[in-house]
Parts: C-alpha cells; structure tokens; sequence
C-alpha cells in the first residue's frame, strides 16, 4: 500500500511540504489528530511519516468500510481499527491497547470530510484516548490534499497535478488532567491555529480560473 500511494503521489507529482517533522515520534504509540479536508489526507499523513520513521499509522475507520468485500480485507491486513459510530466503546479499548503496544493511532476528530476549509467542530476521544493510555497528542493539519480529492469537488488534474501537500505537524500537547465536554473544544482551537498557519503559508495558486475553488 505504501509503493501504490508512492506511485500515485508521484505520478500526480504532488510536493510534500511538511514542518513539525521533529515532533513525530520514532517508537512508542502516540496519537495522531488529524484535520480532514480530503479523502487521501490519511494516505498523505502517511506517506510523509514512512519517509521520516518507516512507522505504520492504525487509522480508526468507520466499521461499515470493514464490511466491503475490497476495503475490508484490506483494512484488517493494515490493522486498521474498525469504529461502529453507535456503540463505539469497543474502537475506543482497541485504540488504547494499540497505544500501549507502541502504535501510532490516527484520528479524525471532525468525524467526516468538510468541504468548508475551516475545521469542524471536533469530538474529544483522541484526548481522551492519549489521557488514558498515558501517549502523547499530536496535532496534525494538511492543507492541500483537498486538491486531489474531496467531497465537494469531483477530481480535477489540473488542480490536483503539481500541487503543494502542506502538513504542519504540532508540538505534543498536555492533555488536562480533567478532561470534559470541552475537551473537543481544547484540541479544535489547537488544529486551527495550526491550520490557519498550513493555509497563509501555502505557495500554490490556481492555474486557472476555474480552479480557483480549493483556495480560502
């Protein structure tokens, strides 16, 4: 899966453009919060992560993807953790047993792909998850991957080719040590201002006019 998204990156010749790499771990489980405009923005997350530490990220996946007679078997070979969205006690034991065995954990605090380039209001597990399994939080926004693929625009190789994969990977947080409803909330203000720094910062402009949609 790594030498197919390799393929597929280089092929569209998409220029990874991450900072923050210091603040990945090399061993040990931690969590991986994860802003989420794109569809492949797990995929990207990842591929800059194997080109740094060759460290395989377990995303928490909605369980209906583990049903699928392709995605399924798939994603229990890769070790994805399965997340039924009406009883999800169970992806949550899972995550923390795989942080206490040195996993690296990703997750979509927002919960779906937003098409408004501004971070959705976030639910507090991954905060929850790195509290009770004693890992660290790592906040991680990707501005740029929407280009290739998103939920409001079908894809488009003129925006998608050459196009700039900006990921800003934040300093370990300190998780409070009462974590309540606004728990979302405290990482929420942490991946926008990591955003908002991913989106000033991006060198890309639109080729065309008609382009012009994936810039805020």
């Amino acid at each position: 899966m790594i030498r197919l998204g390799q393929c597929l990156f280089g092929a569209l010749r998409l220029r990874p453009a991450p900072q923050g790499l210091e603040h990945l771990p090399s061993s040990g489980g931690a969590v991986l919060a994860i802003t989420h405009f794109g569809y492949l923005d797990f995929a990207l997350v990842q591929w800059v992560l194997w080109r740094r530490h060759r460290r395989w990220i377990r995303f928490l996946v909605t369980a209906r993807a583990f049903e699928h007679p392709v995605s399924g078997p798939l994603l229990r070979a890769m070790q994805h953790i399965p997340v039924d969205r009406e009883a999800g006690a169970g992806g949550y034991r899972a995550s923390i047993k795989a942080l206490r065995d040195g996993h690296l954990v990703g997750v979509f605090p927002e919960g779906q792909v937003t098409g408004t380039w501004e971070v959705l209001p976030c639910a507090g597990g991954a905060a929850r998850m790195a509290s009770a399994a004693g890992a660290p939080l790592i906040p991680i926004a990707v501005w740029g991957g929407h280009r290739v693929l998103t939920r409001t625009h079908r894809f488009s190789l003129p925006a998608a080719a050459g196009a700039t994969i900006s990921v800003r990977i934040g300093a370990p947080l300190e998780v409070p040590r009462r974590l309540d409803d606004d728990a979302g909330r405290w990482l929420r203000q942490h991946m926008v201002r990591l955003m908002n720094e991913a989106q000033r910062s991006y060198p890309d402009r639109p080729r065309r006019p008609q382009d012009d949609w994936w810039q805020v």
